[in-house]
């Protein structure tokens, strides 16, 4: 049974999420297997009274689900996949508990930039405010932790100051991308438009656009535009491309659009 057993690193030094394989099939041209994997609890490395280091497996719900064991009387369980930074029920600001501390110079300062950028009045009348706002939120966290995904944003709207109300988990986030409508985004971009080319210097008569394609490899089977094609990582997965214009004199993006993943650079 070991070998149904995966250990991936954590951010976290010297603790490790162990994964257990509950199935596997051949996706690619090669033949490749890949796994279906269910997150089943993490390792941990703990000193013991006597001062030597040991690992420590805290195993989740899944694990007795799958293992077909009773947890121990009174144990809480954690479901799969990393811990949640906020409850199911995030606290509205205005009932945060006592010694709670809500940053708010960057979330000012973003929202000042965004408000001079133009983004803000591009957003709203394609969106709404609501919308909008919650947008923004997720910007304002992307612009700190882009490399972290979204693992970190309901902490981030939760202690910063972001003009929605209440925090902002990665779930309402993906539910907010996957709402977005053609009309809406057109919406967006003839005002976003509007507001870069409001930007350029007066008498400017002559400006240059630049544009730049790149892809991006993804294991989803909810994009239409993943496929196999040139992989610019060399790995064996789906990808899409995704094409962007740039401003010449501001350097703001100005457009973005997506290509199947099978479409070689000089197609495009």
């Amino acid at each position: 049974m070991k070998s149904d057993f995966f250990f991936v690193k954590s951010r976290t030094e010297g603790e490790h999420f162990v994964q257990y394989r509950t199935g596997s099939s051949c996706t690619d041209a090669p033949g490749k297997r890949h796994n279906q994997r269910v997150t089943i609890g993490k390792t941990v490395k703990v000193l013991t009274e006597s001062g030597e280091e040991k690992t420590v497996f805290h195993p989740n719900d899944e694990y007795f689900r799958l293992m077909h064991e009773q947890p121990p009387a009174g144990a809480v369980l954690r479901g799969s996949g990393r811990p949640k930074a906020v409850p199911d029920e995030p606290e509205e600001y205005e009932k945060a508990g006592e010694g709670s501390v809500l940053c708010m110079g960057y979330g000012l300062a973003f929202h000042k930039e965004a408000a001079d950028s133009g983004l803000t009045s591009a957003l709203t009348p394609a969106l709404g405010d609501r919308d909008a706002m919650t947008a923004l939120a997720v910007a304002s966290y992307y612009a700190k932790e882009r490399e972290r995904g979204l693992t970190l944003l309901a902490k981030h709207t939760e202690r910063n100051l972001c003009f929605t109300g209440r925090p902002v988990d990665d779930r309402r986030a993906c539910e907010l991308f996957a709402s977005f409508t053609e009309p809406e985004r057109a919406v967006f971009f003839d005002e976003w438009l509007t507001a870069v080319r409001a930007m350029a210097p007066e008498g400017e008569e002559r400006r240059f656009v630049f544009y730049d394609v790149t892809s991006v490899s993804s294991c989803s089977e909810c994009i239409r535009w993943v496929a196999y094609g040139y992989n610019r990582d060399r790995e064996s997965l789906k990808q899409v491309n995704i094409g962007l214009f740039m401003d010449e004199f501001t350097g703001l993006p100005l457009y973005c659009t997506w290509y199947d993943g099978s479409v070689n650079d000089w197609t495009i």
